[in-house]
């Protein structure tokens, strides 16, 4: 760690090291900060007004209700008590969750793709070298320790206020409360939003911190060399033919990550269980619920130490699932899948088809096959049906609570296992497959291309509109002073002279702006983000 910490660099000394190579001035982190006020709402309640007017028509809710609920499965996090109880809202349910999956998936994949991570993976890279695993793994715990507690922090400072605001709680609950969503750790606070507007403001907050916090790790890991060794190593003893990549997926998702998950949820819960007076099991599902961004179990922690665990480990879970999502999408086999669906053609319809194609097709096929083996084993081990067990499992794996049976509650140590083990599998095949699939699109690139257009586009339209400002600024003050010295028709004169000059350069200015292929679209075509994908 003091290693790592020795080598970073953070503060404006490096933005302006950085902006020797490419621009990150204000206007350019202001670029970024306006396109994301625009893209994520608008993905999020867009697609949630649309699917929750269909399902509260369907189930006779309140259109707030169905909206909150789609909103809350396309950011992973329940907004509403309200689930579909009718046979064709279930099927309706299970539909409408694969496609917030998909749209997900584009959100984390494109915000991933901007410049600024780019340039966030190029400062957290401290060795360039594939086989220097060491020093080029350093980011990873400094992402989940150190920048994503202060980051969640910093942004719930600002986001808190305006939602405590609308509810008329104090400061401090609506900034543990928004924490609470950035980390998923919703025990930090007591409070509940009342009111429609504070629901939707909620559900506004719950889309940036899903989408910004893991897109900008995501995109970060995707980015970092330690990420390529670790792919090449882990692929390294399975053939490249397309069967052998499948077996490395395999192998991977149901062996891999389930095994690095759940030690590390046992011993980090073993201690939040021991400072809350949990049973250990207990403890290990609730960490381990906080490493898949699903709550498994309905213990929260209740004392100060408590919670501060809890906040810590959730941030290590949202780097942890970054990470496997990252992982998974990097692996050969989901670029194989890429070509056989048709991702990488160049008509920018394909990427709307193939993207279609796998999340209403491929992903419920594959979820319901694995539903079906983990489903019969949990119903097994709890006494439920075989349905239940399956609708059961379906339910975590596409992320769809409304699929569940309500009778459906686990009691065993051996259920829980399970449950564990398919939400981690779920996040595998979902999120960090859906997502890889869409890295791999030349749809992608295409949007990414006109946000970058539109990035420097905005830059350099401020720093114009900065530089004219400055200019008759200058321009005043200097007819000031000689106006206070020279003669009324000697001022006249010279302000004349001055007008003349400065419409000839503005003339000569539009003229090279004329004759100049944009800056932007030439960086949005050869910049360092297309290169590395």
């Amino acid at each position: 760690l003091a290693q790592v910490l020795a080598q970073a660099k953070f503060g404006w000394t490096t933005i302006r090291t950085c902006n020797q190579a490419y621009p990150m001035h204000p206007f350019w982190f202001a670029a970024h900060g306006l396109l994301l006020l625009l893209v994520i709402p608008f993905s999020c309640l867009a697609p949630s007004f649309i699917f929750g007017g269909i399902l509260a028509l369907c189930e006779g809710w309140k259109l707030v209700e169905g909206v909150l609920y789609i909103g809350g499965g396309l950011v992973l996090l329940p907004l509403t008590d309200v689930v579909p109880t009718s046979t064709a809202g279930i099927v309706i349910d299970a539909i409408l969750a694969c496609l917030s999956l998909g749209i997900f998936g584009w959100l984390l994949a494109l915000i991933g793709a901007l410049p600024v991570v780019t340039k966030s993976a190029a400062k957290l890279a401290f060795s360039k070298s594939k086989s220097d695993i060491v020093n080029a793994g350093a980011p990873l715990p400094l992402m989940t320790i150190l920048i994503l507690p202060v980051l969640f922090m910093f942004l719930s400072s600002i986001l808190g206020g305006p939602l405590a605001a609308a509810e008329g709680w104090p400061y401090g609950q609506g900034l543990l409360y928004v924490a609470g969503i950035f980390a998923h750790s919703p025990a930090l606070a007591t409070v509940a939003p009342d009111t429609t507007f504070g629901s939707f403001l909620s559900l506004v907050v719950a889309t940036y911190a899903l989408t910004v916090a893991i897109g900008i790790v995501v995109g970060i890991y995707i980015l970092l060399p330690a990420m390529d060794s670790l792919v090449d190593r882990t692929s390294s003893g399975f053939s490249d033919s397309l069967m052998g990549r499948l077996a490395c997926f395999l192998c991977v998702v149901l062996l891999g990550v389930p095994l690095l998950l759940f030690p590390l949820a046992a011993a980090l819960g073993g201690l939040v269980a021991l400072v809350e007076g949990w049973d250990f099991m207990t403890g290990t599902i609730f960490v381990g619920g906080s490493f898949v961004l699903l709550p498994l179990t309905d213990a929260a922690p209740v004392t100060h130490l408590g919670l501060t665990l809890d906040f810590i480990f959730s941030c290590i879970g949202v780097g942890l699932f970054g990470f496997f999502i990252a992982f998974v999408g990097a692996l050969p086999f989901v670029d194989s899948c890429a070509d056989m669906l048709g991702m990488k053609l160049e008509q920018p319809h394909q990427a709307f088809l193939s993207t279609v194609k796998f999340f209403l097709l491929v992903l419920p096929l594959v979820s319901a096959c694995f539903s079906v083996v983990l489903g019969g084993l949990l119903a097994l081990a709890e006494g439920w049906s075989f349905l239940d067990g399956a609708l059961f499992v379906l339910s975590v794996m596409i992320q769809s609570p409304g699929i569940a049976p309500a009778a459906a509650v686990s009691s065993t140590a051996f259920g829980n296992v399970m449950i564990f083990l398919a939400a981690s599998i779920g996040i595998c095949i979902s999120i960090g497959w859906g997502a890889g699939l869409i890295v791999a699109s030349s749809g992608l690139d295409q949007a990414a291309e006109k946000c970058v257009y539109f990035i420097h586009k905005y830059q350099d339209a401020e720093l114009r509109l900065y530089k004219d400002l400055q200019n008759a600024r200058k321009a005043k003050k200097e007819a000031k002073k000689k106006k206070g010295t020279g003669t009324d028709a000697e001022a006249a004169a010279e302000g004349i002279q001055d007008v003349e000059a400065a419409a000839s350069s503005q003339e000569t200015r539009k003229e090279a702006e004329s004759s100049q292929v944009p800056r932007a679209q030439e960086e949005g075509t050869d910049g360092p983000r297309v290169e590395n994908l």
